[in-house]
């Protein structure tokens, strides 16, 4: 299975501390948050309730058009209220959306990676002075290796994964209200899928604040089985991921952030790439060192 990608990116960078680099190249896996307690679970929640206001006055404008725009104002209205999480019409609700709206498992979890290979303020916000950042080679997209679970669990229940790059602005708003329209088409028996794709495009419209960051999140949206889902500890206790298995052949390169004893760090991640079998180059930032 491959990662569908919304752009062409070449190397992403995913800022970790010692303990992420270690379970990540011995396990071989990523962990994809619930991004509903993500750092900037905030910031989501605003940019949904903005998407609403957004949606909402484009159903307005179809609702004086014609017959079949304002079967597409129903359907817009209708997805306006499920991201601000009103009660729906039990009338328009169908068995699936309910499931996907009320099942505990059916949610959005995503991981998230930087252009920039030596950002300070990466540097600062995840690796917590002794930091790693380890290099994706994205032209060969990571390919989940879920095989081993299709057994049991069945291909069809595996979620989708996609590589999303984060837009900044109000921009990254008008292009994604544009995106659901072109998914609506008037369509209702087709609405759970698009609030799916709806939740999991809001991973990738951002403030334009962080747009320092250039970040691209690796998404996986759907009703995650038992068997990729887990639980860890986090600042709001306990924090449901999904797990995303990779090749250690998508490691190239790994980057030894800014701190004492850099030369010791590379030796020791040397040897773990060594003994995962990865044949990726270690090298240390150029951002000064601050004690």
């Amino acid at each position: 299975m491959t990662i569908s990608t919304q752009a062409q990116s070449s190397t992403l960078y995913h800022y970790t501390d010692a303990t992420g680099l270690i379970g990540i190249l011995t396990k071989q896996e990523l962990w994809a948050t619930d991004a509903l307690f993500l750092n900037d679970a905030q910031e989501l929640r605003y940019r949904r309730l903005e998407l609403a206001d957004r949606l909402e006055a484009e159903g307005r404008r179809m609702s004086s058009l014609d017959n079949k725009q304002k079967i597409g104002a129903k359907a817009v209205a209708f997805l306006a209220q499920a991201l601000r999480n009103d009660s729906l019409p039990e009338t328009t609700r169908n068995d699936f959306l309910h499931r996907v709206t009320m099942h505990p498992h059916g949610n959005v979890y995503m991981t998230c990676f930087c252009q920039d290979s030596d950002l300070l303020s990466q540097w600062r916000g995840y690796a917590k002075g002794s930091g790693y950042a380890i290099g994706f080679h994205f032209d060969e997209p990571i390919r989940p290796n879920w095989e081993p679970l299709t057994s049991y669990v069945g291909v069809s229940m595996l979620p989708p994964v996609r590589l999303i790059q984060v837009a900044y602005g109000p921009e990254a708003l008008d292009s994604l209200v544009q995106r659901i329209m072109s998914k609506i088409d008037g369509v209702l028996d087709q609405f759970d899928t698009v609030l799916l794709y709806t939740l999991s495009e809001l991973a990738g419209a951002k403030h334009e604040g962080f747009l320092e960051e250039q970040e691209w999140r690796l998404v996986v949206s759907g009703i995650v089985p038992s068997a990729l889902r887990r639980f860890r500890t986090g600042p709001l206790g306990v924090t449901p991921y999904c797990v995303i298995p990779f090749d250690i052949s998508a490691v190239i390169e790994i980057i030894v952030g800014p701190g004492a004893e850099q030369e010791l760090h590379i030796r020791a991640a040397q040897q773990l790439l060594n003994d995962v079998g990865s044949s990726a180059l270690v090298r240390a930032s150029s951002v000064p060192y601050r004690n």
